[in-house]
């Protein structure tokens, strides 16, 4: 099992990145959105999954690690919703 997945919203296939968050959040393990993509709407249905953190891109490393550290954190602590 992954400890984390780092996920972009526009995924090639039937579903997207946030329909694929929906079934991974089922085995309990957090999900960071890393895309480029920030309109209002998907926004609002990436929110729906409760991912522990939403990186726009371009990022920098530095972003990318801190992000992933406290994710990795709050989860470990129950501080996710789910």
């Amino acid at each position: 099992m992954p400890d984390l997945v780092l996920m972009d919203i526009v995924l090639k296939g039937q579903i997207d990145g946030i329909e694929a968050a929906s079934k991974i959040k089922a085995l309990n393990i957090p999900i960071i959105y890393l895309t480029a993509y920030s309109d209002g709407y998907l926004i609002q249905r990436a929110k729906q999954t409760n991912p522990l953190g939403y990186l726009l891109k371009p990022f920098d490393i530095l972003g990318l690690n801190l992000t992933i550290e406290i994710a990795l954190n709050n989860h470990e602590n129950g501080w996710c919703k789910w």
